[in-house]
């Protein structure tokens, strides 16, 4: 029941909600790309490209493991592989192609998921 939110439930709902909408068109208009199942691994995730490659909506999840290793790659498909990439929350740039074959190795804790924006430079 919304009515018996706390004021900071309804903050964070208005932020989610926004942050949806500011990325709606790609989810809604973009390729879709699974890029690992939940049975693949510890990480699974899918990729929304929009139709120009000039950005992207990547969604990634750790599954649970009794032992958590930081070297577990989601590889994302979909990009322009002679372009430069940005994931946001990483620092470096990369082509797509290097995305590809290097992969995105996601900061989660068990059973942690995210949604993050990925930009064409």
């Amino acid at each position: 029941d919304l009515a018996q939110w706390s004021e900071a439930e309804c903050s964070a709902a208005t932020q989610h909600i926004a942050r949806y909408k500011s990325l709606r068109h790609v989810i809604t208009r973009g390729d879709l790309y699974r890029l690992a199942p939940p049975t693949h691994g510890s990480i699974s995730g899918f990729i929304y490209v929009a139709k120009d490659k000039s950005e992207a909506v990547l969604f990634i999840h750790r599954g649970f493991r009794e032992r958590v290793t930081d070297n577990e790659s989601l590889l994302i498909d979909g990009l322009d592989p002679t372009s430069v990439y940005i994931v946001e929350g990483h620092d470096t740039a990369m082509s797509g192609r290097a995305w590809a074959r290097i992969g995105y190795q996601p900061a989660l804790k068990n059973l942690e998921g995210a949604m993050l924006h990925v930009r064409r430079q």
